[in-house]
């Protein structure tokens, strides 16, 4: 895709044109900041970002980013605690039959 630069119109430099190029040039930088991002992680988030009219500043970009990993770790930490909580969960003794065999292994003569 292209982009005009904008160039000074009145002679005079009274048109702000140097103000402008810097707003695009800042554009383009957030551009390849959110495309930089990865896919996997970021694209849901990014999507939502491009999709404000106007971007926002670059700084506030950031921060929502941070916001969202910061999430993203408490969202594992979560995960991670349940997975540990069940370590500790109770293992049922296989039974046994009438006849003294496990039901478990198949063996006679053993509890497990």
């Amino acid at each position: 895709y292209y982009i005009k630069i904008p160039s000074c119109t009145c002679q005079k430099c009274e048109c702000d044109v140097s103000g402008k190029v810097i707003q695009m040039m800042e554009e383009e930088r957030t551009h390849q900041f959110l495309m930089g991002l990865d896919d996997d992680l970021y694209s849901t988030i990014r999507s939502q970002i491009l999709a404000l009219d106007p971007l926002p500043p670059i700084d506030k970009i950031f921060n929502i980013i941070q916001q969202e990993e910061n999430h993203k770790k408490v969202m594992i930490g979560r995960d991670n605690r349940n997975e540990h909580a069940s370590a500790f969960a109770v293992k049922e003794q296989p039974a046994m039959t009438e006849k003294g065999t496990c039901k478990h292994c198949g063996k006679y003569g053993h509890d497990d």
